[in-house]
């Protein structure tokens, strides 16, 4: 039986987390001229990297990979010995043909039964790691437009997602990338505690 491990299975779903940095809004278009006036820019990754609730949602995933893990050690520790008796009396010939087949499917059955409650479990936190990046997005979106208002702006473009128009060059007034991380460390101070209260939420 295939074992989904701690650290393969915080891998997956950093991967995911990843993939879900928000766009705030951006525009993927090319500024027009009348724009260019009233064009500002942040820098994803360096948002990523100082935001704290990116920090947050790497440590919860980290986290709970390993509560995963180990609660379902605890959980089938006696089934996993069952099991490796079970297999070594597969391997019995002296045993009945019949009797060998219905201890295949018992084996069968249990560790699928293993597998299942792993699966389960991995997406449920799937399913509440997905809460917490839509509502960093959302607080994105908003920041972004907060700043848009403040400073009259009319397109603010994330300088590290592809396939929009790349800034080879932006004044330091143009770059609201540290106020943008201020006001984002600001708005979600403790996911944990977000994280907590998607335990009995479900998506539609």
């Amino acid at each position: 039986m295939n074992r989904i491990s701690a650290k393969q299975l915080s891998i997956i779903l950093l991967s995911m987390a990843s993939l879900g940095v928000a766009l705030f809004g951006l525009h993927k278009c090319i500024p027009t001229e009348a724009q260019l006036s009233k064009m500002a820019v942040i820098d994803g990754v360096v948002l990523k990297r100082e935001g704290k609730p990116f920090q947050d949602v790497e440590n919860i995933i980290q986290r709970e990979t390993e509560s995963i893990e180990k609660n379902l050690s605890q959980k089938f520790a006696k089934k996993k010995e069952h099991l490796k008796q079970t297999m070594k009396l597969l391997n019995d010939k002296t045993l009945p043909a019949q009797k060998r087949a219905e201890y295949k499917a018992s084996y069968k059955q249990e560790a699928a039964n293993v597998e299942r409650e792993l699966q389960q479990q991995t997406d449920e936190l799937r399913r509440r790691i997905d809460v917490i990046e839509q509502t960093i997005n959302d607080t994105m979106f908003d920041i972004s437009k907060q700043l848009a208002k403040k400073y009259k702006l009319s397109v603010i473009l994330n300088t590290s997602v592809a396939n929009i128009a790349t800034v080879f060059y932006a004044d330091r007034s143009l770059d609201l990338t540290k106020e943008a991380v201020e006001m984002l460390n600001q708005q979600l101070k403790n996911l944990d505690s977000l994280f907590a209260g998607t335990a009995n939420a479900r998506g539609h």
